[in-house]
């Protein structure tokens, strides 16, 4: 079987694959699409097992190759039956999709709440911003919120907006060395009231 992860957030994807992957009796090997040739994969799935369980097989980034590459390696994944993993760190087409008909896919993607949370961010609307804010904190991870915002900052930096850039800035480094004693959602909710206040 074969059953492909992928979407816009990539944390929530790799997740899934996480979850998916610890029903199966046995660890998975995991490998890089870049690393893979076609022996290495001929071995692995043509080869029989001593055991009577077969390792799943986890690829990374598998839609990342060339097409003529992934078209190569389709036939191979579709006539075998060991549970294949496919991850990508970004949505598929539709086309790409139907290289294995018989997959069970994962879509893991942003909510649109998220986008338009950065599209409030502006003076004297805090009460509208805050609606959001709350709904989108309860779905989504706080470092999600402070990578989105820093994004969302750089893009529209203005000398108003500079001070707090540099204050998200830091408590994402306060977050990251654990030095920071304020929880990460305090930390978004201060960081988004000194913009829109």
């Amino acid at each position: 079987m074969i059953f492909i992860f992928h979407g816009s957030n990539f944390t929530k994807s790799r997740g899934l694959l996480t979850s998916q992957i610890a029903k199966s009796p046995s660890p998975p090997i995991s490998l890089e699409a870049k690393s893979l040739d076609q022996n290495q994969l001929n071995n692995l799935l043509s080869g029989s097992s001593l055991f009577a369980l077969e390792e799943p097989l986890v690829i990374n980034n598998f839609f990342s190759l060339p097409p003529p590459t992934i078209q190569k390696f389709a036939p191979l994944f579709n006539q075998s039956t060991r549970n294949i993993y496919l991850w990508q760190d970004k949505g598929l087409t539709l086309t790409q999709l139907k290289l294995f008909p018989k997959a069970q896919i994962f879509k893991a993607d942003t909510s649109r709440q998220v986008w338009q949370l950065l599209n409030a961010i502006r003076p004297k609307n805090y009460v509208g911003f805050a609606r959001l804010f709350e709904a989108v904190i309860k779905e989504e991870p706080p470092e999600l919120l402070f990578y989105l915002l820093r994004q969302h900052l750089r893009k529209n930096l203005t000398p108003t907006s500079l001070p707090t850039y540099l204050s998200l800035i830091n408590a994402d480094y306060l977050t990251k060395s654990g030095q920071s004693q304020v929880e990460p959602v305090n930390q978004v909710r201060a960081i988004f009231a000194g913009l829109l206040l």
